[in-house]
């Protein structure tokens, strides 16, 4: 096991792949390794040669969340402007994985806490290996979800029972997850990587701008065709002026494979 604690990204092809890498606590986070992690992460949303992300855990587990394991005895109380501005920081992290323009696959192996559910929450696909298992922990912290959790699982798999399992810090095993519709794809312990890079690959041959602009369009929320219409209205015009939606119109004549560049 390697002694290295922090993010690791790896270019495969169009797809980029995130590792938390601190396995000996589950792969918990400290300040510092998350503010690595959202870093890391927006370097590849802005990367144009990358078109999905997957995000994974070092060794057994995705991640456990916050490391609340060390002693607290020895750092002052955080002030209340403090704890603010380290939620902020959270939020960053929230809005780059739920809202960023790229799609993001998370793969699930073994445990998923705290922050860490609500890290995999916030991606648009959710690759779960039969031995996962997903614990918010939040209330039994003292705690409130945190990673948008309020929203993101109630979109999963609804709001009566996101309520009951944020409420509760109900833990969710993966088979379960994956007939509530919180889990997207069920692989085999040691699997999810794979099948992750398998979905990512799925977004290849789409236009970069369109599929940020779909994402973009979940992350607010479309509460009714009304909405569903504006949206229409604002983004059609604009992909109508994209080199991009012109290739996709032409290789489609042609029968051949477009070329996104992203413009």
């Amino acid at each position: 096991m390697s002694d290295f604690v922090g993010v690791r990204i790896e270019r495969r092809d169009t797809v980029g792949v995130v590792t938390i890498s601190n396995p000996a606590r589950r792969n918990a986070f400290s300040p510092d390794l998350r503010r690595d992690l959202t870093a890391r992460l927006q370097e590849l949303v802005v990367d144009p040669d990358i078109r999905a992300i997957v995000l994974r855990g070092e060794g057994e587990h995705f991640c456990a969340g916050a490391d609340v394991s060390g002693p607290r005895g020895a750092a002052p109380a955080r002030t209340l402007v403090q704890h603010r501005e380290n939620n902020k920081e959270i939020n960053r992290l929230t809005q780059v994985l739920a809202a960023g323009p790229k799609p993001v696959i998370a793969a699930v192996e073994g445990a998923a806490a705290g922050a860490g559910m609500g890290m995999a929450v916030a991606c648009d696909v959710i690759v779960a290996a039969r031995n996962a298992r997903f614990v918010p922990l939040f209330t039994r912290l003292g705690l409130v979800p945190e990673l948008g959790s309020l929203y993101t699982l109630a979109q999963r798999i609804g709001a009566s029972r996101a309520r009951r399992v944020l409420m509760a810090s109900k833990p969710i095993g993966a088979e379960q997850g994956f007939e509530m519709g919180l889990v997207d794809e069920l692989v085999e312990p040691g699997q999810a990587l794979e099948k992750a890079l398998e979905v990512a690959h799925e977004f290849d041959e789409c236009v970069p701008l369109s599929v940020a602009l779909v994402k973009e369009a979940f992350a607010n929320g479309i509460p009714n065709i009304a909405e569903a219409g504006r949206i229409e209205v604002d983004f059609v015009p604009m992909l109508a002026r994209t080199e991009d939606m012109r290739e996709g119109m032409l290789a489609s004549r042609e029968k051949r494979k477009a070329k996104f560049t992203g413009h």
